[in-house]
């Protein structure tokens, strides 16, 4: 018993620390409201930890799978030591990102730790502000996705959006009109790309897209859609409404070459850097590869075709 208590103990020390980071994380958010709201680098310890401590513990600590909120949790743990877990600091977490209905007062325990551990790592992954998910994801998500376009030989879109004159809204408006128009833009993007699609704020005022199973042609298609909806799209304020512009920048990956997610978005930039020079409210893209065959190709195929036809004879 003695060693199962030093087991619990160690679990309640690591999801304390996991809630004490994160509520690290909640202050430095606060002092710029357009930027990133993110716990993920706390809860990738506090994961790792967990799950390493349920494996070598397997004999007395088991993964719980198909419970709906999917969790893992002791089902004898003794009680009185998961009183020792301040629940008040991720109380003040999950209220600072509008999820406060998640802690209950007077709810079973186990129920409340499984709660906490669920919203923190939804919290990893998505913009506190916008919903859309943060750049760490998005970033992991497409060197995945460039993996695959090497391997199956199809190509993917990537689409990177800026809004225009984000600053002098800011200025002129204060940060709320800046955050109003984040979630306007975020609203919109959602409601136009497709399902298997992936949108993300990257940074302050900047998204991107990313267009799964999209030949060039179709990238620009989907990508001209996207654009059409935030050109122009509107703000409204306290007694105002403000009318706003975005510009983007579209690449796609090519199967045949050797590229990083790092250097994809860079050539995804400057497609982007070349729309603001173009005027801003501008979406620019690298030429499209032409799929028509030409006459030489065709007088070419033709010889192949006869040439195989005399053999087969």
């Amino acid at each position: 018993m003695k060693s199962v208590m030093v087991r619990v103990q160690g679990l309640l020390e690591a999801i304390s620390s996991l809630i004490d980071h994160a509520d690290a994380q909640v202050s430095r958010s606060r002092v710029d409201r357009n930027s990133v709201f993110s716990g993920r680098s706390c809860l990738r310890t506090a994961k790792l930890f967990l799950f390493t401590r349920l494996a070598a513990e397997k004999n007395e600590w088991r993964p719980r799978f198909g419970r709906p909120a999917g969790g893992w949790m002791k089902a004898r743990a003794p009680g009185p030591r998961r009183r020792s877990l301040n629940l008040a600091k991720a109380q003040r977490i999950l209220q600072h990102a509008g999820k406060s209905d998640l802690l209950r007062a007077g709810a079973d325990p186990e129920e409340q730790v499984q709660r906490l551990i669920d919203a923190l790592c939804d919290l990893s992954i998505h913009d506190g502000l916008t919903g859309l998910v943060n750049a760490t994801f998005f970033h992991a998500a497409l060197a995945a996705e460039i993996d695959r376009s090497a391997r199956t030989g199809r190509t993917c879109g990537l689409l990177v959006i800026d809004l225009d004159h984000f600053k002098n809204l800011n200025d002129t408006h204060g940060h709320q009109a800046g955050d109003r128009a984040l979630q306007v833009a975020a609203s919109i993007m959602r409601k136009t790309v497709r399902k298997m699609d992936t949108a993300a704020r990257i940074g302050g005022e900047e998204f991107a897209v990313m267009l799964l199973e999209c030949t060039p042609e179709a990238s620009v298609l989907a990508a001209a859609r996207i654009h059409g909806a935030l050109n122009p799209f509107q703000v409204n304020l306290e007694g105002l409404t403000v009318t706003l512009t975005s510009s983007a920048g579209l690449v796609w990956t090519d199967p045949t070459r050797c590229e990083s997610a790092r250097q994809l978005l860079a050539r995804a930039d400057r497609e982007l850097y070349r729309a603001k020079r173009s005027g801003r409210r501008q979406l620019c893209h690298p030429p499209v590869p032409s799929t028509e065959v030409t006459a030489h190709e065709k007088v070419v195929l033709m010889g192949l075709a006869s040439g195989e036809v005399a053999d087969e004879r």
